[in-house]
């Protein structure tokens, strides 16, 4: 990777907690929006060069969190935000790349998708946050959409 947040996270020394960091969300350790940015641009210059490739964006809002930061208060929101964002984070494919892009907004790039992988990571982060699998006192409800962009022949 050519740019700044590549060369942040492909540093060899581990101990330099600040240059690590510096592409993290605190709150919840996620890469952030501009890591996706970032990601995003690579992702299309390689479809733009490749005639066999394609990716996808799935972009995952937590519904209600409004309501729940105030009726429970905000660390119960920030509770919400980190359970997701662990939840997000075990339930993807090795190298796709969970980040938060936002307030209650989570993106997930999914390099050399097909349909079928984005249909069925859709399907288990609706269906997980529905049978509870988020580690929480209470439910939630998980927005989730997709796009794939390219085409493998």
């Amino acid at each position: 990777m050519s740019s700044y947040a590549g060369s942040v996270l492909d540093r060899r020394d581990p101990f330099d907690f600040h240059v690590y960091t510096s592409c993290r969300d605190r709150l919840t350790g996620l890469l952030d929006l501009q890591y996706f940015k970032e990601r995003l641009a690579e992702e299309r210059a390689k479809l733009a060069t490749c005639a066999d490739y394609a990716f996808a964006i799935v972009v995952v809002d937590v519904a209600a969190l409004q309501q729940i930061n105030e009726t429970f208060g905000l660390s119960s929101g920030d509770e919400v935000l980190v359970s997701v964002a662990a939840f997000l984070e075990c339930s993807v494919r090795a190298g796709d790349v969970v980040c938060r892009l936002g307030g209650d907004e989570f993106g997930i790039l999914m390099p050399s998708a097909s349909d079928l992988e984005v249909a069925v990571i859709e399907q288990l982060l609706r269906g997980g946050a529905n049978a509870g699998l988020i580690d929480l006192p209470f439910r939630i409800a998980l927005r989730v959409g997709g796009e794939r962009f390219g085409t493998v022949h």
